[in-house]
């Protein structure tokens, strides 16, 4: 078996969903020969029954038996290696699933504080009881409609809601159960069980077990169950003196004892920053890595927990020397990946920004934003919608959260008085332009101080709370002294970024609807493009110096569309005239299927103008007359715009629903969509996008290049090899079909270039892209790890160009692409290229460059000339990309 490569580009698989090792294994000679060095797999542990992603593990130290366990890991493992492919895992510390399959959970329940589990999870122990947030009903309705149950099953006393939800019952409740059966072998049971303690569970539940295998035993225990659950006294009586309370899961929101990933309440934080909870959590992934059968790690939520410095310093010391190990780290504008930190990078979601910078027309800022607020009335700056939807969020769906952070600053010696404490909190956290900040018992480092400082002032400035109190809080954050500030500190940063996250990605930026190509994770929707190339070429440069090796990410299983939907989206600012009089056509047309509610008229003004750019991002290609391939879209799109009403909770949410709304937003989606209804509408859509679609995939392609040149490690997506409309998830993680690509490459070598661009439409010019650059990035690794330098485009339409160079002593390669592109680039007749259009536009490489050679990687032409018309080199291939060495020395390509 080889020893795995370096990492040089990443190929992310979801697992479940009908997809495991197995299905993957089947598929890895198609990925080796498409030229990726790893599998980027999504998480493999066990986890919920059913589980559609893997993210809410159950057991860290059982690989899933449904995706092939562990003897099924280790072959896909072996197989990879063996085609010269390695595997980067990702992995989930900062969580587990609070069900009823976790065992550690189970202790929890059945024992309290005093379970040896309970040191693994982040629950505040001082509430009387812990909440447990999983009826669909108060407690009383729950009780007074007889929805609980008792079992007896997998050797445990359970309570039993809606004949689903399992809760085992805590250990001090088998005594009285066992004396109320009135059976001889039952009730000589409960003595041991009244004395039971959490070292000798087991032994007594086992014993139980042998005695309930007798039938006459197990019949009489089943009985005094059922007699218990008709007597709603009795009910009451053993529910409510359990070491938890079980309560409506809306519950969740305002009163939960323990910390949670996000709002999600059945997901509880685990305290991996003990050194004993860490060995346990990480002891089978660090067998895996230590035995040779992962090769790079993905820690998910790095911001989620207690001391990121201080958990990856232990991770890297239990690693194999030189492993790398990436985290889901989303940096604010400006923000830099901390130095300290040993990993290889983060996953790339910055990256997207970086390529809107250069795809975006800022000339259609002005007219784009006119449309907007003409056809949905907003009129609030983004700022401020920024700040509104982080109090709200803090205020209401993280209402925990804030109730734990407001007791403990009153712990604190030098606390202010308690009656602003909560204002000061929320004021400082809203002002943050960070997810978080990293101020630990290692003390605080000035980048942190001047974060917290600044946003301090900020909040003073807006009198969000008196400014003694803010002043208090900021000098708690920045210098925590004592156990007590420590606390508080932790959990504050834990929680701004789930504040960040919840009111930013997963509520503004579905408010927030002027171009939602820019409302992407990690994006700033107000920040519209940049003015000069020297901006991207600046963040290339950092990335040099920051992220040599940091994934570079177009799409995900957590982006908001797929990456070839925002392309086209970016098209919108090349011709927002053409789209101001299409939506004006749209909104006119659809009228009649708007609800006229007497208050309001449904659906709002601003889901319809988000209904709209999603429409145009998701049509598929080919569709001219606005039937054929419409199959399936009117369902994924109902889908979508109900979740992004839900997130936006400005109409209604998951919290609180509003059918009424929700039902008239299904069904103008769906008559919208229906050709018997709306064949006017669909028409007219079908010949808007076809008037952008070649801009799109222009701008496809070109973001497809940067990725595989720019300073880093291209990470594509499943199913991204060809082209990608998805929507949000769901959508995005639907099942996936590698068959369709595996024989599209095979295919594409058959085609010349001229043909693959006349049936551009079917992706295989995109999946040629692909396979070539990474093949080159195959045959040249030092070049593309290599320095970066920018090059001047000079001409008529430099604007439309962004070139580049990477290099060694010896070696260049020269990236050329379109950007912006616009309907007007792209006549018909010639899909993807316009030569003509480039007209005086070069590339001056200056005199260094004299007697040198370039072959173009896809075309295989070679050019000597110092400087390179854009219209020669996109002559025959819609993107360039080039080899360059002194003449007699170049390589064959």
């Amino acid at each position: 078996m080889q020893p795995p490569p370096e990492i040089r580009a990443t190929y992310r698989i979801q697992l479940r969903e009908g997809v495991d090792f197995a299905g993957v294994e089947q598929h890895l000679a198609y990925l080796a020969a498409l030229g990726v060095s790893h599998l980027y797999l999504s998480p493999i542990f066990a986890a919920t029954p059913g589980s559609t992603h893997g993210y809410d593990a159950i057991d860290f130290n059982m690989i899933e038996p449904a995706l092939g366990g562990r003897a099924g890991f280790e072959r896909l493992s072996h197989a990879a290696q063996h085609v010269g492919l390695g595997i980067l895992l990702d992995f989930v510390p900062n969580h587990m699933a609070t069900a009823y399959e976790n065992a550690w959970w189970r202790e929890v329940l059945e024992w309290g504080s005093v379970a040896p589990a309970a040191a693994l999870f982040d629950i505040d122990w001082s509430a009387r009881q812990l909440l447990l947030p999983v009826l669909g009903e108060s407690f009383e309705d729950a009780l007074t409609n007889k929805r609980f149950g008792l079992e007896w099953a997998d050797g445990r006393l359970r309570a039993v809601y809606a004949g689903a939800v399992r809760i085992p019952l805590a250990a001090h409740s088998y005594e009285n159960l066992l004396r109320l059966s009135g059976h001889d072998a039952l009730v000589a049971l409960a003595p041991r069980f009244a004395k039971t303690t959490p070292q000798s569970w087991e032994s007594d539940r086992a014993a139980l077990v042998r005695s309930c295998e007798t039938d006459s035993v197990r019949t009489v225990l089943a009985e005094t169950l059922h007699r218990t659950v008709q007597d709603l006294g009795a009910v009451r009586s053993l529910l409510k003196g359990q070491i938890w309370r079980l309560d409506d899961w809306r519950a969740g929101r305002h009163a939960l004892t323990y910390r949670r990933f996000f709002e999600i309440a059945g997901l509880i934080g685990v305290k991996v920053e003990s050194e004993k909870v860490f060995a346990r959590v990480h002891h089978t992934v660090l067998d895996l890595a230590g035995n040779g059968l992962i090769h790079g790690l993905r820690i998910d939520h790095i911001d989620g927990l207690s001391d990121p410095a201080a958990y990856l310093a232990r991770l890297h010391g239990a690693l194999p020397p030189s492993f790398p190990v990436y985290v889901e780290k989303i940096l604010g504008q400006g923000e830099e990946l901390r130095r300290d930190w040993p990993v290889a990078g983060t996953t790339g979601y910055e990256f997207i920004g970086n390529i809107a910078d250069v795809m975006l027309d800022p000339r259609g800022e002005a007219p784009l934003t006119a449309t907007y607020q003409d056809f949905t009335a907003w009129k609030e700056p983004y700022p401020d919608a920024v700040l509104r939807a982080k109090k709200e969020i803090f205020t209401y769906n993280l209402a925990s959260e804030l109730t734990y952070l407001e007791t403990s600053a009153a712990k604190i010696s030098s606390a202010p008085p308690a009656a602003h404490i909560q204002d000061a909190i929320v004021a400082i956290a809203t002002e943050l332009p960070v997810y978080r900040t990293y101020v630990s018992d290692q003390g605080t480092v000035a980048e942190d101080r001047a974060i917290i400082q600044n946003a301090a002032e900020d909040a003073m400035r807006r009198g969000s709370a008196p400014a003694q109190t803010i002043a208090a809080i900021a000098d708690v954050l920045c210098n925590p002294h004592g156990a007590a500030a420590h606390a508080f500190t932790t959990r504050f940063q834990q929680t701004t970024g789930a504040l960040m996250a919840k009111a930013v990605e997963d509520t503004l930026f579905y408010r927030y609807n002027r171009l939602i190509a820019l409302n992407e994770v990690g994006g700033e929707p107000e920040r519209f493009g940049a003015a000069s190339p020297e901006v991207f070429h600046a963040a290339m440069q950092q990335r040099l110096e920051t992220q040599r090796t940091g994934l570079l990410a177009t799409a995900t299983h957590d982006t908001k569309r797929g990456e070839d939907a925002r392309a086209r989206l970016y098209v919108l600012s090349a011709c927002a005239d053409d789209w101001d009089a299409a939506v004006a056509r749209w909104r006119s047309v659809n009228e009649t299927l708007r609800i006229k509610d007497e208050s309001l008229p449904m659906p709002s003004r601003n889901d319809e103008y988000l209904f709209y750019q999603a429409l145009v991002g998701a049509w598929p290609l080919g569709t001219e007359n606005g039937v054929d391939a419409l199959t399936g879209l009117a369902e994924r799109m109902t889908q979508f715009m109900q979740k992004a009403a839900r997130e936006a909770k400005s109409m209604t949410s998951w919290l609180t629903a509003n059918p009424a709304y929700e039902a008239a937003l299904d069904a103008f989606v769906r008559n919208s969509l229906d050709p018997h209804q709306s064949p006017g509408f669909l028409k007219d859509v079908a010949a808007f996008c076809q008037s952008v679609a070649v801009a799109g995939a222009s701008n496809s392609i070109s973001q497809l290049v940067l990725k595989l040149t720019a300073p880093g490690i291209p990470d594509i997506y499943r199913g991204c090899e060809s082209w990608d409309f998805s929507l949000v998830d769901p959508d995005n993680r639907r099942r996936f079909n590698m068959d369709v690509p595996q024989a599209m490459l095979e295919a594409t070598r058959s085609k010349t270039l001229s043909e693959l661009l006349t049936q551009w439409e079917n992706g295989a010019v995109k999946l040629r892209v692909l396979s070539d650059l990474l093949h080159a990035r195959i045959r040249h690794p030092a070049l593309f790890g290599g320095g970066y330098h920018r090059v001047t485009v000079q001409g008529s339409h430099a604007s439309h160009a962004l070139a580049f160079m990477r290099h060694t002593e010896d070696e260049f390669l020269l990236c050329a692409v379109p950007v912006r592109a616009g309907p007007q680039l792209f006549p018909r007749a010639t899909p993807l290229i316009a030569p003509e259009y480039w007209d005086d536009t070069r590339i001056e490489l200056g005199p260094e460059f004299s007697g040198f050679q370039w072959r173009e990687v896809f075309t295989g032409r070679l050019h000597t000339a110092k400087n390179l018309a854009l219209g020669d080199l996109l002559h025959d291939w819609p993107v360039a990309v080039l080899i360059g060495s002194r003449i007699g020395e170049i390589h064959n390509e």
